[in-house]
């Protein structure tokens, strides 16, 4: 009777090892895959949380300085401080919209991104830059007049910014900046790697 309960006992602490090793798994999966979508968002959020002070400072400059050229919507001013916070390395092109979402102006001439999503607006009136990842975009869809639709697709990142003076939270509007997407691309494929490695020696 003993020697016949022993291979059901085996089985029964296998099956339990199996579901305890399976539970682990999964918890172990859910927590990377959270931590993975965080600094994900981190690294996406860095150069709108970077270009969006400086765009405020510039703008703060010119009104210093006593430069603005003043026009009922109040672009040169604004365009010459996003201008020149795009100076930044990896800024690919920029678009210019006023307080409602309205388009003003671009750099260069062909870089059309349409109207902004009325969620990115409101985030962005609330003084929220607001960025997105794109990691295999079509160039032609940004610059048609310029870039065949055959182009291989490239990774690029999105990023809206209110432009403000830094004592008057009151918008006076939005740039849109257009940057290069190969080094978040890169640094993504190093956290899934590091990710990865870091499950395995929870098993090892």
């Amino acid at each position: 009777m003993i020697k016949s309960q022993r291979p059901a006992l085996f089985v029964i602490n296998g099956l339990v090892m199996i579901a305890t090793l399976a539970t682990f798994a999964g918890i172990l999966w859910a927590v990377s895959f959270k931590l993975r979508g965080e600094i994900r968002s981190q690294i996406i959020s860095r150069d709108g949380e970077l270009l969006y002070p400086v765009a405020v400072m510039h703008l703060d400059e010119e009104g210093a300085r006593n430069v603005l050229i003043p026009q009922l919507d109040g672009t040169p001013d604004l365009l010459y401080a996003v201008l020149r916070a795009s100076e930044l390395k990896g800024v690919v092109a920029l678009q210019l919209y006023d307080a409602d979402g309205r388009y003003l102006d671009a750099i260069p001439e062909g870089f059309l991104m349409g109207d902004l999503p009325a969620k990115s607006l409101l985030a962005v009136r609330n003084l929220q830059p607001v960025s997105r990842f794109i990691a295999e975009a079509k160039l032609s869809d940004y610059f048609p007049f310029s870039i065949e639709e055959e182009a291989a697709p490239v990774p690029l990142l999105e990023v809206l910014v209110p432009v403000h003076f830094s004592d008057d939270k009151e918008i006076r509007g939005v740039a849109q900046f257009l940057l290069e997407g190969e080094g978040i691309a890169a640094e993504f494929a190093r956290l899934d790697l590091n990710l990865l490695n870091q499950s395995g020696t929870a098993f090892a």
